[in-house]
């Protein structure tokens, strides 16, 4: 088994952040979720948001076998067969 982790650089992770606000779905937080008291929902989601996302990140970077990297797998010459060429070049 070979795991792929497909990053996700931290100015595209705030663009998620905007992308969530707009649709809100379940979200497995693992403790990284903390309203303060008193803080409003969606001030509490724009600090946490940003926290869960990058220790997903590092988790990911921990596991994985092969990292691709964002910008290479979101060109629009990138295909299958490049997703093979970067695994085989790794492992």
């Amino acid at each position: 088994t070979t795991v792929v982790h497909f990053s996700t650089p931290p100015e595209v992770q705030e663009r998620m952040l905007d992308v969530y606000k707009a649709r809100q779905r379940p979200v497995l937080w693992r403790d990284l979720f903390n309203q303060q008291p008193d803080e409003a929902n969606e001030k509490a989601l724009a600090r946490c948001y940003p926290e869960l996302l990058s220790s997903r990140e590092r988790l990911y970077e921990k596991w994985a076998d092969v990292t691709i990297d964002y910008y290479i797998r979101n060109e629009d010459s990138f295909g299958v067969n490049d997703f093979l060429r970067e695994i085989e070049a790794a492992v």
